[in-house]
């Protein structure tokens, strides 16, 4: 802005010049040749003329460059504004769960004072986007219900990494797009359980080149379904090497529906970079993330007690 400024003052003196030069020829009596003081006046009026036309060059070449710099975090500027209007969208699971935009604004250049800095500016801003996407889970998640949060952090893994899903796959995964099962053309191995096999055949009808690339007729799967941890990756048949992290959820999903909650909360963690489990809520650490003048509300269930939490602090 300081710069701006300087421009336009710099603009408003060169435009007075030339008046005051025109004024000066106007009201000039005789030889002009002969007019020192009109021909000392139009010397100064040119030097002065020619000084301000290069400040005004060199401010240009400053703006310039301030703008190629800026531009670099432009996608970044883009990532922040989306992830205030997924906070926004919350409001539709719980309308308690409202933030305005003081709020997150602040939290915002937390970040950015946070972040410290680097010559790389590709480092930098991968840190910019870890810390945001951190910051945002831990300061949001704390506000929501415990058996909300797991939602909230696939919201945001979907809205901040829109390339770690394909088409029609999170409206599949949440139950936007119905499957005509009548297209299934992949057959059902006989070690999928019963219950399992709707939910296979679905997602055959859906995506049949990806579950015919599974090769679920190849040795490795019917050990694999009955593995106690079968959303770790480590534990997928060879067959699978192909998949993306979030098309083995899709098959977790479908057949072993029992470890959804646990493959989903390591994909979270995977996505954000932070842990979905937050830890034990500590008062000092929220009041020094929030305004002096922003208050703090506790919403305790039957039996909760935050006194302790707040004589703590307060000591």
């Amino acid at each position: 802005s300081e710069l701006l400024k300087t421009e336009e003052e710099m603009k408003v003196r060169l435009s007075n010049l030339e008046k005051q030069l025109l004024e000066q020829l106007a009201s000039s009596e005789g030889n002009i040749l002969e007019n020192k003081a009109l021909i000392q006046a139009l010397t100064d009026t040119k030097v002065s003329s020619q000084e301000i036309k290069q400040s005004l060059d060199n401010s240009h070449l400053v703006q310039v460059k301030l703008d190629n710099e800026r531009e670099v975090y432009r996608n970044f500027a883009r990532s922040g504004a989306n992830v205030f209007f997924l906070i926004q969208a919350l409001k539709s699971l719980n309308y308690m769960y409202q933030f305005d935009l003081p709020t997150y604004l602040h939290l915002f250049q937390s970040t950015l004072e946070a972040s410290g800095t680097s010559e790389d500016v590709t480092q930098r801003l991968s840190i910019l986007v870890t810390m945001l996407k951190r910051n945002i889970f831990n300061y949001v998640g704390r506000s929501l219900f415990k058996a909300d949060r797991l939602t909230f952090g696939m919201h945001l893994v979907h809205g901040m990494n829109p390339e770690m899903f394909k088409e029609d796959e999170w409206e599949f995964f949440v139950g936007l797009l119905v499957a005509n099962v009548s297209n299934s053309q992949v057959q059902i191995p006989e070690w999928v359980s019963a219950d399992r096999r709707p939910a296979l055949e679905r997602l055959s009808a859906t995506f049949p080149s990806l579950v015919m690339g599974l090769k679920l007729s190849q040795g490795g799967w019917d050990q694999w379904v009955q593995s106690p941890k079968p959303e770790a990756r480590n534990e997928f048949p060879q067959s699978s090497s192909g998949l993306r992290p979030f098309q083995q959820m899709l098959v977790v999903q479908a057949l072993r529906a029992d470890r959804l909650q646990s493959a989903m909360e390591a994909f979270v963690t995977d996505g954000l970079g932070v842990a979905i489990n937050l830890s034990t809520l500590n008062l000092g650490q929220v009041s020094s993330e929030v305004l002096p003048t922003t208050p703090i509300m506790f919403i305790v269930t039957p039996g909760a007690d935050p006194s302790a939490i707040l004589e703590q602090a307060a000591d």
